[in-house]
C-alpha cells in the first residue's frame, strides 16, 4: 500500500468510530475522578489512564485501591475484567493482513468500541482487506486520544461537576450503542440475551467472575445456536450444482 492510502484508510477508521465518542467522554471522565478519589496526584491519574487504557478495569482498580484490598486481588480483578480481550484480539487476528504495525501497539489501542465496529464492517466487507490494519489502527487510535483528554478533564474538573449530572449512565450507553449494530442474526440475539442475564444474576460474585462467566456462555449459546442453524439448512447435491450451471 502506498503512504496515501495508508493515511486514507487511517482516517476511515476514525471518522468510523465518530459516532461512539460521545459516550466514551463521560466513561473517561469517571475513570479520572475515580483515580483521584483512590488518592492518586492527578499526574499519577493520568499516567494511570495512559499506561493502563482498560474503563472498566481502571475504575475497578481505583476503588479497590480506595477500600485498602490487597495488590494481588487487585491485579487479579483487572486481569479477569480484561480477559475479553482474549477473545477479541482472537477474533481480530483473523480479520487483518500482515502488517508492519507492531502487534504489541494492535494490542494495547484496542477497545471494546474499535474491536465491535472493526469486526462488524470487516464481517461485511465494507473495508478493502489490504486496508483493514490502518483502518484498525485509526479506529483504535482516535478512542485512546479521546480517552486521555476526557480523563484529564475528569481529573482537572471533576470535583466541580455536580452529581446531577449522572456521568455514569455514559457508560451504559457507551456500550448499548456497540452492542445494538451487531445483533443482526437470531444466534447474535441469543448470545445478547444468555450473556445480559447471567451477567445480572451473578454480579454479586466476586472479582467479576460474573461478567467472565457470562460471556463465555453467551457466547458459547450463540456458537451452538448458529450450528444447529447451519446444521438445519438444506445441503444442495451436485446434480443441483450442475444444473445451474447448464
Amino acid at each position: 500500500m502506498t503512504t496515501s492510502q495508508n493515511r486514507s484508510a487511517f482516517l476511515s477508521g476514525m471518522l468510523a468510530m465518530l459516532p461512539v465518542t460521545p459516550g466514551i467522554i463521560p466513561f473517561a471522565m469517571i475513570s479520572g475522578m475515580a483515580a483521584l478519589d483512590a488518592g492518586m496526584s492527578p499526574l499519577t491519574a493520568q499516567l494511570y489512564s495512559v499506561f493502563v487504557f482498560a474503563g472498566a478495569s481502571q475504575i475497578a482498580a481505583a476503588q479497590l485501591i480506595t477500600s485498602h484490598a490487597e495488590p494481588l486481588v487487585i491485579i487479579l480483578t483487572i486481569w479477569i475484567i480484561n480477559l475479553r480481550f482474549v477473545m477479541y484480539s482472537a477474533s481480530m487476528s483473523s480479520k487483518l493482513p500482515p502488517s508492519s504495525i507492531p502487534k504489541a501497539l494492535q494490542a494495547y489501542v484496542m477497545t471494546d468500541q474499535s474491536f465491535a465496529i472493526c469486526a462488524g464492517m470487516f464481517d461485511q466487507n465494507q473495508v478493502p482487506y489490504e486496508n483493514r490494519a490502518m483502518f484498525y489502527l485509526g479506529s483504535s487510535v482516535i478512542m485512546w486520544l479521546i480517552w486521555q483528554m476526557a480523563t484529564g478533564v475528569g481529573i482537572a474538573f471533576g470535583s466541580i461537576i455536580p452529581t446531577s449530572w449522572s456521568l455514569d449512565f455514559g457508560v451504559w450507553l457507551c456500550f448499548i450503542a456497540i452492542m445494538i449494530p451487531g445483533l443482526k442474526d437470531f444466534p447474535a440475539i441469543i448470545a445478547a440475551l444468555v450473556g445480559g442475564s447471567l451477567a445480572l444474576a451473578l454480579h454479586g460474585l466476586p472479582f467479576n467472575l460474573g461478567l467472565v462467566i457470562a460471556s463465555v456462555v453467551g457466547i458459547a449459546c450463540g456458537y451452538l445456536t448458529e450450528k444447529k442453524l447451519s446444521s438445519n439448512l438444506p445441503v444442495k447435491s451436485d446434480n443441483d450444482a450442475k444444473e445451474r450451471f447448464q
